[in-house]
Formats: structure tokens, sequence, C-alpha cells
């Protein structure tokens, strides 16, 4: 079924920014996961003590949020209804990996230097999800 409305001007702008946003996020993922101990030396002690005790399963929600987000905001880009499920899915990893920043590890303390760019995340992916399910409200999605 084709969508009986044209998205506006705005609806592209904020579609592209948010695939290089999550784009950006893909290659922060694959910078993280193949850091060397060489490397991660050269990172201050909380944030090796941080990169250490990372549990697996925050791993697992940090690929799982940019996978998620990237494919989304690429159907989003494609004005597909899949997108609500991906971003959905981008968000619910989003909260669980801020819950661990805030709630769970005690390695780095989460002050403005260090707690500005989990807030940043967690805000983006509630508006990218709630973006993704007004675009399917106004019928721009198919």
């Amino acid at each position: 079924m084709k969508s009986t409305h044209k998205p506006t001007k705005l609806f592209w702008v904020i579609t592209i920014l948010a695939l290089f946003w999550n784009i950006f996020g893909l290659f922060q993922f694959f910078v993280e996961m193949t850091l060397t101990e060489e490397m991660l030396a050269q990172y201050p002690q909380d944030i090796q003590n941080f990169m250490h005790h990372a549990p697996t399963w925050f791993i697992c929600a940090f690929g799982i949020a940019v996978f998620a987000g990237a494919l989304g905001s690429l159907a989003l880009v494609l004005r597909r209804k899949l997108s609500q499920y991906l971003l959905l899915l981008s968000c619910l990893a989003v909260v669980a990996m801020t819950y661990y920043d805030f709630m769970v590890q005690k390695d780095v303390v989460m002050n403005l230097e260090f707690g500005t760019m989990p807030v940043i995340v967690f805000v983006i992916a509630v508006l990218l999800l709630l973006f993704s399910r007004n675009a399917n409200s106004k019928q721009y999605l198919r």
C-alpha cells in the first residue's frame, strides 16, 4: 500500500540527520570493540576500569542500540513502518545502557564531563522513536 501523504522537508532533514547520528554510533561501537590494550592505556584510569568491568549484557545492549538505531533510521529514510519497531528496540537498549551508566557502574563519576553523552543519547533515542510514530500517524510511512 502506498502512502497517500507526502513528507515535509523537515521530515527529510530529520531522517538524514538521524541516519548520520546512528552511523556515527556504529563507528563508535566498532572503535570500542576493536580497542587494543595499548590503545586503552591512553585513556584515563576510570575509563579503562569502566571498559574492563562492563558486563556482557551492557556491550550487547550497546550493539543492539546502534545497529537497531541505524537500521531504524535507514527505514525512516526509506519511509518504512518497520522503523518504529527498530527504533523502539534501539530505545529499549539505550534505556538499559543508561540504567547501567547511572545506577550500576561505579568506575566513572557521572558528572557533567562523563554524564552528558549518555543523556544526549537517551534523549535522541526517545525523540527518534516519537518521530517515527508521528511520521506513521501522518501516513508518511508505508
